[in-house]
C-alpha cells in the first residue's frame, strides 16, 4: 500500500482532498483551518508527524487518524474508482 501520493500522476490534491475529508473529526471549521495553516490538501497529507503534533487545533486523535490513513489509502485504487464513476 502506498504511504504517499507521491505516485499519483495527475490529481494528487484531489486524491489528498478525498483522503483528508474521510476522516472522522475533520469538520467544515477544521477542515478550513487547516488549509489556511498547510495551504492545501497535499501539504496537509505530506505533513511531517512533528508539524502534525505542533499544529494547534490538531489532537493526537487526529494526527494519529492522518498517519492512519497515509498507510491505508490507496491512492491509485481510489483514483481508478473515481474514473470509473466519471
Amino acid at each position: 500500500m502506498p504511504s504517499s501520493l507521491e505516485q499519483v500522476p495527475l490529481d494528487g490534491e484531489r486524491l489528498c482532498w478525498l483522503a483528508l475529508t474521510r476522516l472522522p473529526g475533520i469538520g467544515g471549521r477544521r477542515w478550513k483551518w487547516l488549509l489556511e495553516r498547510f495551504g492545501s490538501a497535499r501539504a496537509i497529507w505530506e505533513a511531517s508527524p512533528s508539524a502534525l503534533q505542533k499544529t494547534p487545533g490538531i489532537g493526537p486523535r487526529l494526527v494519529e487518524a492522518i498517519l492512519r490513513a497515509r498507510a491505508e489509502f490507496d491512492a491509485p485504487a481510489e483514483e481508478e474508482r473515481l474514473r470509473r464513476l466519471g
